[in-house]
């Protein structure tokens, strides 16, 4: 008999509505980095989408449907969130995304199931569980290179190991 494949939430981006915007306009987008979609199918295993939950259904209900999560990178997690002003505008992060994975990761710990964070994905995992990160981080030198842009997929994800089908959750019943 076949073991099922894991299937594992993806937190979704959130590209807010924007009236100025010329796909979509004024629709709030959720969407996942297809490297992150890529990486997770490479390990064998089924990516879901989760989105912020929406009455009738609750967070749990969608947690419910996954083996493990994955936080996915993007915007900077709003310093609000751990008892900061943002020291410059631009840092100001993404409340409601923060928000909504937060809760995804409570739910994620009451059953014990396991929670990647990928670059922003860390920090948010950290405030979640009582952490307090630093916004204030060294920047390049002057005559370093430039940072690549915030949203510029610039390092690959971990690489799984090749057993870790064969260690994942009891079967389903």
């Amino acid at each position: 008999m076949t073991k099922d494949p894991l299937r594992i939430g993806i937190s979704a981006c959130i590209m807010h509505a924007d009236p100025t915007r010329s796909v979509f306009k004024g629709k709030t987008l959720l969407y996942a980095e297809e490297s992150m979609l890529a990486w997770v199918m490479s390990a064998g295993a089924i990516p879901i989408l989760l989105p912020r939950a929406m009455a009738p259904l609750t967070g749990r209900d969608l947690v419910e449907l996954v083996d493990g999560l994955v936080l996915q990178g993007g915007v900077d997690m709003s310093p609000l969130h751990y008892g900061e002003e943002p020291l410059r505008p631009e840092w100001a992060g993404d409340a409601a995304r923060d928000r909504y994975e937060m809760e995804l990761i409570h739910l994620c710990l009451q059953p014990d199931k396991p929670i990647l964070g990928v670059c922003r994905g860390a920090p948010v995992l950290n405030v979640a569980l009582g952490g307090s990160p630093s916004q204030a981080l060294p920047t390049p030198a002057p005559a370093g290179p430039a940072p690549p842009p915030r949203d510029h997929h610039h390092h690959p994800p971990p690489t799984p190991p090749a057993d870790r089908r064969a260690s994942g959750p009891a079967p389903r019943t």
